[in-house]
Order: C-alpha cells, then sequence, then structure tokens
C-alpha cells in the first residue's frame, strides 16, 4: 500500500480555522467513545489524544526554539494569540516564571457558539500543560482558571526551578 502524501499546495488554515474543524471530529470521536466505552474511559482516551497533539505540536515550535525558554514560550503564546485570536496580558516574565492571563479567546467563543464548552475545554485547554511541558522540559504550569469554567479570564503560571 503507497504511503500518504499530502498535496503539493494544500491551503493555509489560521490555527483558529484548524481548530473549527479539528472540534467536529473530536466532539465525533468523544461521543463514540463515551457511547463504546463510558465517560470515564472516553475521557481518559480523549486526553491521551489530547496530550499527542500537543507534544506534536510543541515538536513544530522546536525547529524555531532549539534551546527554549519561558521567554519563548511567551512568544510562542503571542503567534497562537496573533490575529486577535487571544487578548493576552502578561504580569510576569522572567528566567524562572511566567505569569499572563488571557481575557478574551476566540477559541473559547467559537465552542460556546456552538455548544461545545466541555469538549472544547478538553481539547484545547487542556492541551496548554502537556505543550509546555513538551517545549520547555522542566516547566511546572499551573492554569487555575479559564474562560471556559466560567471564568471572565484564564489564568496561568509557567515555573522553572532553579537548576
Amino acid at each position: 500500500m503507497p504511503e500518504y502524501s499530502a498535496p503539493p499546495q494544500e491551503p493555509s488554515l489560521t490555527p483558529l480555522q484548524r481548530r473549527s474543524i479539528e472540534i467536529d471530529v473530536a466532539q465525533a470521536f468523544h461521543s463514540a467513545l463515551t457511547s463504546e466505552r463510558g465517560e470515564e474511559a472516553a475521557s481518559a482516551l480523549f486526553r491521551q489524544a489530547v496530550t499527542l497533539l500537543a507534544e506534536s505540536s510543541a515538536d513544530t515550535f522546536r525547529a524555531r526554539y532549539p534551546e527554549p525558554t519561558l521567554e519563548s514560550l511567551w512568544e510562542v503564546w503571542q503567534v497562537l494569540g496573533g490575529e486577535g485570536r487571544l487578548d493576552l496580558e502578561l504580569d510576569e516574565l522572567s528566567a524562572h516564571r511566567l505569569r499572563f492571563h488571557v481575557t478574551r479567546c476566540s477559541y473559547a467563543e467559537m465552542y460556546q457558539s456552538r455548544g461545545l464548552e466541555v469538549v472544547g475545554a478538553a481539547f484545547s485547554c487542556d492541551r496548554d500543560a502537556p505543550f509546555a511541558r513538551a517545549l520547555v522540559p522542566g516547566v511546572s504550569v499551573t492554569q487555575s482558571k479559564t474562560i471556559l469554567q466560567g471564568s471572565p479570564r484564564c489564568e496561568f503560571e509557567y515555573t522553572l526551578e532553579t537548576r
């Protein structure tokens, strides 16, 4: 069987457009898993899939940041939030700590408009910590609040211990 190769010139999608397409597949996948295996098993498998997606995404950024730091993680957040996708407010950036919050999230708005808050949170919000750990080895992640959980903002703190 021949290997699949992508067409030479696939149309370029924004991250929001891509996520909008992916969430439909994710919702169907989650529903089918829940019917087949129950909520607990479905959620565990879904988390596994989201972690794999996060790690794969971090690999693509690692080419740009071969020795990633918290500063490069902040740059990545700005890229992902570009073109008005996220309103980010930086609270602290040092070699050992990055703290910021998101006051508007077009991803959350898209999920909410489609009634997909729960799957959207699992698919997007739960991706943030494994992505950061895959990109910046040794980072600890605290994501205390999210818009999709009903908070007015998402709060993030990334910490690197002194080595």
